[in-house]
């Protein structure tokens, strides 16, 4: 599933030049039309910025005693940083935990400015709220019990398979369940509330596979102590790349945001930050090169299927 191009050096040194005078257009744009954005004005008068912060998305987001840890959280920290400097003024940041069922009403209503996790821009999402630059990519998996007959997504039958309520991994698995039952295949798709209850569930035996990214999988099972039970297997069933979720129309704030990102992604800052949460005593995670080609040059993407 993996997808590698190497681009020449030069190729590459001619990129980031042209991505670096990008962003340097669009902050300069984002000077001229700031009092257009109704999240800058909001930002401004409460000196504050509200993130959106998912519970349990580790290695991205984890939500502990009102504050927000993660690469995700750390890439919205980066950018409250940049915002401090735009508007001059220093900025209280106020973390709020979102769940995958709540959290693009919380951004369209206005509860949270930033919504920083594990959220994939799909075709429906960007229908109600903007998304950044890509700041991970991923796909789609499932996982088992260490000994299970349950080898792929394409032999399923008759399984008790659990996803994540209002994820777009719920949205694909009823698609494969359409095309598994064309075929007399069919199986039983139940919902939980987040990745840990995925994991601790599937090791219990209360369902046969668990079906989620690929990442938040991987971070889930670490984090509960599961490496021992679970594997993951199969191949990835879609590509999931994740961003920064921000309001609908309201162009200024997204330009400013997708600047700051770029200049992460590109600078070497991002690289930084994966191997900070991903390459840890208790956690390992070989990152795909569908993410390492994105920080090269980044560019606006939705999920596929």
């Amino acid at each position: 599933m993996d997808i590698l191009y190497v681009l020449p050096t030069t190729k590459v040194s001619k990129l980031k030049l042209l991505i670096s005078t990008t962003i340097l257009c669009l902050q300069t744009l984002t000077c001229f039309a700031s009092t257009e954005s109704v999240t800058l004005e909001k930002i401004k008068q409460s000196k504050t910025v509200t993130i959106g912060v998912r519970e349990a998305a580790a290695p991205f987001a984890v939500y502990t005693n009102g504050v927000g840890k993660g690469y995700s959280v750390d890439i919205c920290n980066t950018i409250v940083a940049g915002l401090e400097k735009h508007l001059s003024v220093k900025l209280d940041v106020k973390y709020v935990p979102v769940t995958s069922q709540n959290r693009i009403e919380f951004v369209k209503s206005g509860k949270v400015d930033l919504e920083c996790g594990s959220t994939t821009s799909t075709r429906d999402r960007i229908k109600e709220v903007e998304f950044s630059y890509p700041i991970f990519i991923t796909g789609a998996r499932i996982s088992v019990r260490k000994g299970s007959t349950i080898t792929d997504y394409k032999n399923m039958a008759n399984a008790r398979v659990a996803v994540v309520s209002g994820t777009s991994a719920e949205i694909l698995m009823r698609s494969v369940l359409n095309t598994a039952m064309s075929h007399g295949q069919g199986f039983v798709i139940v919902p939980v509330a987040n990745n840990n209850d995925g994991v601790n569930d599937l090791a219990s035996g209360k369902f046969d596979v668990f079906s989620t990214d690929d990442i938040l999988m991987a971070g889930a099972i670490a984090s509960n102590g599961l490496e021992n039970k679970l594997i993951r297997t199969g191949s990835f069933i879609s590509i999931e790349p994740y961003a920064i979720m921000s309001r609908k129309d309201d162009l200024p704030f997204l330009k400013l945001v997708d600047s700051m990102v770029a200049e992460q992604l590109t600078s070497g800052r991002a690289q930084q930050l994966l191997e900070k949460w991903f390459d840890t005593p208790s956690f390992h995670y070989k990152v795909n090169n569908l993410t390492a080609s994105n920080f090269n040059f980044p560019a606006k993407s939705i999920a596929f299927p």
